[in-house]
């Protein structure tokens, strides 16, 4: 029962992760978190009354369409972590010392 409700949290952030990144919007982190929930919870609440009306409600339905969520949110934050430097908050050194490339402002 617990991991239906922590896999149930974690689809929904996915979802929205994905949509905010699909519609380019970019919020604070305090925002981000705030809105994850509702949002998320939204368009899952969403993707069920579709599976329902298409009479596909199923367990494995439920368990393979969350698992496909979370696998393309992995796919996404694994194209997050190659972005430039400049998105971390780093920026190029003043001057090339020793091999430090970059600081942290």
């Amino acid at each position: 029962m617990v991991f239906a409700a922590l896999f149930t949290a974690a689809v929904c952030w996915a979802l929205e992760r994905l949509l905010f990144r699909r519609l380019g919007i970019n919020l604070r982190r305090g925002e981000h978190d705030l809105l994850a929930a509702v949002t998320g919870a939204a368009m899952l609440s969403l993707a069920v009354f579709l599976l329902c009306s298409v009479k596909m409600a199923r367990t494995t339905v439920f368990a393979a369409f969350g698992v496909a969520i979370l696998f393309m949110r992995r796919r996404k934050a694994a194209a997050d972590i190659q972005a430039d430097p400049a998105r971390w908050g780093l920026r190029p050194a003043k001057r090339q010392e020793a091999g430090r490339l970059y600081e942290i402002p």
